[in-house]
Parts: structure tokens; C-alpha cells; sequence
């Protein structure tokens, strides 16, 4: 009896065979390695619902086979993925991943309640992210590393639109000349034409609870982190709940001037 995992895996191959790439083309194309995906279409790997989508996406795959891939991704590989108390190489591999993604996608909109995100970090930032009170499993320099190479994303046409909660703002991971360092590296970033940061307004009602990172790519995948890992959300109906929160707390924000002027304010005292 065929499983899922090898109807999958016969459906990207075909799809790319259709396509008329080849596993080379198709790497160059979708950042995922060519090794990598021919594990996929041998059956040798299970890709993820974020490498489905790119894949597709790359391939020009027809819209309803490519929602059945989407299908099959998704119940052959578990929604969650737990990274904190993961190895090195599974650390890796959640870069490498997100930096495929990020590859792919035309506008990112990160939501951050409590934490910059990677894109943002200096070294110092990220080094004090991994080697806090819960240090992640693997050698920190080499995630950190990783982390700040995905920053070259920000050097593309990809729109960026990172949203802060005020604790985001404030978490100090570090001592006060390293956050010094941190938020001017927010003010340079934000002036980037394709990035704009925004502070959620303390003198607003809220009237959402801002309970998780989440980070919408496009209008076709959700990712939420967790304190022990990230989940993947491909359905349509997780993503329009995601879009619309996150178009909520932008409404209530300061604009992108008056946020330079705040972070400006932290370390300027």
C-alpha cells in the first residue's frame, strides 16, 4: 500500500519532471539544495510544508496539485517542530529552512511580542539569545552565525514589516552599552526602503492578547514560535487569522517616525 510519504514524494517529482527543471534548476531557483530534494522525490527525506510551498511555488506547479502536495506535507510531517533542546544540526537546518522562505517571498510581517528576531539581532544580541538561563542545545557561535547571515534578506526587494510590543523593546538580554548597540542597529535597519518597524502605542486600549511570536510569509504560510520550537500554519483559514491580528496591532501603533524617536529615547538616557 503506497503511504503518503511516497505519494508525496512522486508528486513533486512529477510535478518538477512537468515543470521541465531539473533537480539543478530547480535548486538554484528555490535555495533548497539539490541534494535535498532529490531525498524528497526518492522518499529518502520528508519535506516540510514551507518546503512544499517553495517548491511548488518555483515550480509553477498548478494550483490544485500543489494544494495536494501542500495536503500530503502537512500529514507527513508534525505541524510543530521542536528546536530549543534540538542538536546543532537540527538548529541549522531551522536557518536553513527560514532562509528559504525568506528567499521565496515577496512581504514578511513579523510580529514581536517579547523578543527581536534574528533579522534584527547584533552578534551580541543573538550570542545572549542563545546562551541564556535556558542555553540552547549546540555550539551558540555557530547558530549565531547562521542567524546573522539571514540577515542579507534584508538587502533584497522582500518587503519587511516588523511590528514590537513595547517588552520586545526592553527585554535586557544585555547590559546597557550592548542595548545601546542593539536599538541603534534598529534605527539603521528601519530606514532601509524595504523595511519598516513599528511600536505597538502603551496609551492604547489593546484589545488582543499579544500571547507569541508569529511571522506571516505573504498570504500562504504562518510560522509561530513557541519557547521550545516553531509551528508551521498552512491552511488558509490559520492564515487570515494571523494577517488580520497582525493588521490589529498595527492599527494601533506608533508610525515609523515615532518609533525611531522612542527607540532613540531608550538610549540616548
Amino acid at each position: 500500500m503506497t503511504t503518503d510519504s511516497e505519494r508525496l514524494a512522486e508528486l513533486l517529482r512529477q510535478l518538477r519532471k512537468d515543470s521541465g527543471l531539473s533537480t539543478r534548476e530547480l535548486a538554484a531557483l528555490s535555495f533548497v539544495s539539490q541534494t535535498k530534494i532529490v531525498r524528497i522525490e526518492s522518499g529518502k527525506c520528508r519535506p516540510s510544508p514551507a518546503d512544499v510551498d517553495v517548491l511548488t511555488r518555483m515550480m509553477e506547479a498548478d494550483p490544485d496539485a500543489a494544494a495536494s502536495a501542500r495536503e500530503l506535507a502537512t500529514r507527513t510531517t508534525p505541524a510543530y517542530r521542536p528546536v530549543r533542546f534540538s542538536s546543532e544540526v537540527g538548529w541549522r537546518h531551522e536557518q536553513r529552512d527560514l532562509r528559504v522562505i525568506e528567499r521565496s517571498s515577496s512581504s514578511i510581517r513579523f510580529f514581536l511580542p517579547a523578543m527581536l528576531t534574528g533579522l534584527l539581532q547584533t552578534p551580541e544580541y543573538a550570542l545572549g539569545a542563545v546562551t541564556g538561563a535556558l542555553p540552547l542545545a549546540g555550539g551558540a557561535e555557530t547558530i549565531v552565525r547562521d542567524k546573522i547571515s539571514r540577515q542579507q534578506a534584508l538587502n533584497t526587494t522582500t518587503e519587511f514589516v516588523f511590528l514590537l510590543m513595547p517588552a520586545a523593546l526592553r527585554l535586557p538580554l544585555l547590559g546597557r552599552a550592548g542595548m545601546a548597540t542593539q536599538w541603534q542597529r534598529l534605527i539603521e535597519i528601519s530606514h532601509r526602503p524595504n523595511v519598516t518597524i513599528r511600536l505597538v502605542d502603551e496609551s492604547e486600549r489593546v484589545l488582543e492578547g499579544p500571547m507569541n511570536t508569529f511571522t506571516v510569509y505573504d498570504d500562504r504560510l504562518v510560522t509561530a514560535e513557541l519557547f521550545s520550537g516553531m509551528v508551521t500554519l498552512t491552511e488558509q483559514s490559520d492564515i487570515t487569522f494571523h494577517r488580520e491580528l497582525f493588521n490589529y496591532f498595527l492599527s494601533v501603533s506608533h508610525t515609523e517616525h515615532e518609533t525611531r524617536n522612542l527607540i532613540a529615547a531608550l538610549y540616548a538616557h
